[in-house]
């Protein structure tokens, strides 16, 4: 049998050495990257204000979006506006949390999330994560 011939040849020891030296290789390739990005990380929230580090860790939901002066509407946040832009980069809010309510389609909450992502970065060139609750996710 072929299982045998390798069992009773030098083939395992050959094949045993050279999956340990893959893996070490591979290992120590990957802990270099971790290193770099370690780094960078490490560079960016030492620049950061202590006002960046809370926000950062802070997640909303806009759930619903009304305009002033109708406190009760149901009207689910489905568009980025300006308003919720601001808020988002004035606290440096570090994420959002979508909904039901924000969400109507795929294309839609694609669009969302672009746009949100877009329009962080242009006025503050940063970049919050926008996550989706477990209720519906595309």
């Amino acid at each position: 049998m072929v299982i045998s011939a390798f069992v009773e040849g030098k083939t395992v020891k050959t094949l045993a050495v050279l999956c340990t030296l893959a893996f070490f290789v591979n290992v120590g390739f990957a802990q270099g990257q971790q290193d770099s990005v370690d780094k960078q990380l490490q560079h960016m929230v030492n620049n950061m204000s202590l006002a960046e580090k809370i926000g950062q860790k802070l997640m909303l939901d806009f759930r619903y979006w009304c305009p002033v002066g109708e406190p009760d509407c149901k009207n689910g946040l489905v568009k980025a506006n300006p308003s919720v832009i601001e808020i988002l980069n004035d606290y440096h809010i570090g994420g959002l949390i979508l909904f039901r309510e924000n969400i109507q389609s795929l294309r839609q909450i694609t669009q969302l999330t672009t746009e949100i992502q877009t329009l962080r970065a242009r006025e503050r060139r940063s970049r919050g994560r926008v996550d989706c609750d477990s209720q519906r996710c595309f």
